[in-house]
């Protein structure tokens, strides 16, 4: 266990596994935390709000699309980076609309597609949901 004492109270984070027909939604991150990598749309818990209307809320501010039938995966990450610690959720869902960037100043890329497909500059956590079998090639939601 990693002792930090200048680290501030972990965080709670939430990603969102969106399944489209032509795959799954990255963004390629903007900014100085883990600028230029992809991730899953996701982001801070609000006070008060739920791990699936968290992902929900991300997703459509993030990508402009509606996460349906969203639920929880069996999976959390912890990452702690310089002067972060978060613990990330998962929640997974599908959509049938097109994702779009729509928050330039947070993401500079936008991909859909498959794991074998990936940009291999990958955000934390998301190595591990694939190697742990919660991203696959050509499928729906896990």
């Amino acid at each position: 266990m990693v002792q930090e004492a200048s680290l501030p109270w972990p965080r709670v984070g939430v990603g969102a596994v969106v399944a489209t027909p032509d795959g799954y939604v990255l963004l390629q991150r903007a900014g100085k935390h883990g600028g230029g990598l992809w991730s899953l749309p996701g982001g801070a818990l609000e006070p008060g709000e739920s791990l699936i209307a968290c992902a929900v809320r991300e997703t459509l501010e993030e990508a402009g699309v509606v996460l349906r039938d969203a639920r929880l995966l069996p999976f959390v990450s912890e990452d702690i980076f310089p002067q972060q610690h978060w613990v990330t959720h998962y929640v997974c869902g599908e959509t049938s609309d097109r994702p779009r960037i729509m928050e330039p100043d947070k993401a500079s890329g936008l991909f859909v597609g498959w794991p074998d497909e990936f940009p291999p500059a990958l955000f934390a956590g998301l190595p591990q949901l694939i190697a742990q079998g919660y991203l696959r090639a050509n499928s729906s939601v896990p």
